[in-house]
């Protein structure tokens, strides 16, 4: 069985079972060495490795049925602390029965054969077995209510636990009452072997662990979606767990209140509501800005509106995702309009040449228009090529990406020689466009190229209160005052003007800033706003 019951240790319900199915086993065997047993010493022993288990049988049985009627949520571990309280006390004391008269004590043999210690049962003894069947009748109770409410399948999974709790249960209940069926036999053992054979047969019958009934209540407070319940006066009825997180109030202040006074967004619900709308998005503002989609669903009885419900899923990411987009829709249009622009310039410089060339009979005239032709033509190529760059910009989603693997993909693709690389990166991630390995790229590029001798590189984080502050520097000649701005204009620069201009471009998808500060050198500070950064420690 319990090879058996292994595949399917993922459910809660199954802990439990386990549990209960290993303290059967482990009182069989006990059971076994004890029939093999003759000597009021050993036997006396057997009964005291029993209490190793025993007593944790009705706190497994309360668990496994709580679980299986829906009740999970019952299950705390402070609870179950609180019910292996006696059950604690109950081992220590039959452990030690031989040093106290607490529990039980005066072994002895009522005849021969198997079966036949007899003792006196003290207090603890008799708290113990009234605790016991108090918790196993609390859950029998349990275990009928869900056979009750449950469906065809579910009832007859219940009555099959229902006919294999009867025999331990009937045994300890005339063992409490000192009545056995025979004064010389113990049948503990044999009801356990009997309730191993139904759930056995339970198992694969009727299918107790593949399909077990699930409580609306446990679906309800589990959903991923927040879920709340109004009257028709708007005020909080029910709630889930998701919206326990976002109450305004004290859990227990909240029911009866107006949606108003418990929601941060209440007064936005309340107005979809007096609006018969069933569905809008509401946002939160707070230190991160929260967007939820709101559905509202009323619930009638014979044409009358009793309650509403309201589901409120998370769509921030949609939200941010929708925005990049647009962002990049915007960016893009604008870029493609100034790109056809520049393109039209350059082929009507191309044409002028053409026909300069076409009409000079000069040969140095001539060889001045054909170099002016292939600069022409070259910066019109690395138009083409920045567009192709560009038009990546916002096709992919944004994600996390690890700065120290950016920095380092960066010095790897560019050839750094002799320069010294230092950064303080680690653990360090960003949201951004999938373009942003462009972004150090691009530094590291500037700096070998315009940095007129640059032996450091170093790439450093700093805090600007809620902002992360990325700060990338070399030990070049640095930018004047008066270029600090210019350089991430388009077309700026010695070289094609369009790698910085990129720069800010990939990285204001995001949100994310960048700024030429350095006073010695070059130093770029890339802010980043807060929920677009993590560190991990």
């Amino acid at each position: 069985m319990l090879v058996y019951i292994r595949k399917y240790a993922a459910l809660p319900v199954t802990r439990y079972f386990t549990i209960i199915v290993v303290i059967a086993l482990m009182l069989s065997l006990l059971g076994s060495v004890d029939v093999c047993l003759t000597d009021v010493e050993g036997k006396y022993l057997i009964l005291k490795l029993k209490f190793l288990f025993l007593p944790f049988l009705c706190v497994a049985a309360f668990c496994m049925l709580a679980t299986h009627s829906g009740r999970r949520s019952w299950l705390s571990l402070p609870l179950i602390a609180l019910l292996s309280v006696i059950p604690v006390i109950s081992v220590l004391l039959a452990l030690t029965a031989q040093w106290h008269d607490l529990f039980f004590n005066n072994p002895v043999l009522q005849g021969t054969g198997p079966f036949t210690l007899s003792y006196d049962g003290r207090l603890m003894y008799e708290l113990y077995v009234y605790y016991s069947n108090t918790l196993l009748i609390f859950s029998a109770i349990l275990l009928i209510d869900s056979i009750r409410r449950g469906d065809r399948l579910y009832r007859i999974q219940g009555l099959i636990i229902l006919l294999a709790y009867i025999p331990p249960f009937t045994v300890d209940i005339l063992d409490s009452m000192s009545a056995h069926l025979s004064s010389n036999i113990d049948l503990s053992p044999l009801s356990i072997v009997l309730t191993g054979i139904i759930l056995f047969w339970g198992l694969f019958r009727y299918r107790i662990l593949d399909v077990k009934p699930v409580a609306r209540e446990e679906v309800i407070d589990n959903m991923s979606d927040a879920l709340v319940v109004v009257g028709t006066d708007d005020r909080l009825i029910d709630y889930n767990s998701i919206t326990a997180k976002l109450l305004v109030e004290k859990e227990g202040r909240a029911v009866g209140s107006p949606l108003s006074e418990v929601l941060p967004f209440g007064k936005q619900l309340e107005d979809m509501i007096s609006r018969r709308e069933s569905k809008g998005d509401i946002t939160l503002n707070g230190e991160k800005v929260t967007s939820y989609e709101a559905s509202i669903m009323p619930v009638s009885v014979q044409g009358q509106d009793l309650a509403r419900i309201i589901l409120l899923r998370d769509i921030t990411d949609r939200k941010l995702m929708e925005e990049e987009l647009r962002t990049a829709n915007a960016r893009l249009s604008i870029l493609s309009s100034i790109t056809r622009h520049d393109l039209g310039n350059k082929l009507t410089a191309i044409e002028g040449y053409t026909i300069l060339a076409r009409e000079t009979k000069d040969r140095a005239q001539l060889d001045e228009y054909l170099a002016r032709l292939r600069q022409v033509c070259a910066s019109a190529n690395q138009l083409i090529v920045f567009a192709r760059e560009y038009e990546k910009l916002g096709i992919a989603a944004p994600r996390w990406f690890s700065l120290k693997d950016l920095f380092a993909h960066a010095v790897a693709q560019n050839s750094v020689g002799n320069v010294r690389i230092e950064s303080n990166i680690d653990g360090i991630s960003v949201y951004a466009d999938a373009m942003i390995e462009k972004v150090l790229y691009n530094l590291v590029d500037n700096s070998l190229r315009h940095g007129n001798g640059v032996t450091t590189l170093s790439l450093n984080r700093l805090m600007d209160g809620s902002r992360l502050v990325i700060e990338y520097a070399d030990d070049g000649i640095g930018v004047p005052p008066e270029n600090k701005e210019l350089i991430f204009k388009r077309g700026f620069g010695s070289n094609t003007g369009l790698g910085l201009f990129l720069t800010r471009e990939i990285l204001a998808i995001t949100g994310i800033e960048i700024a030429e500060t350095g006073v010695k050198g070059a130093r770029f500070e890339i802010r980043v706003p807060q929920g677009r950064y993590r560190i991990d420690n």
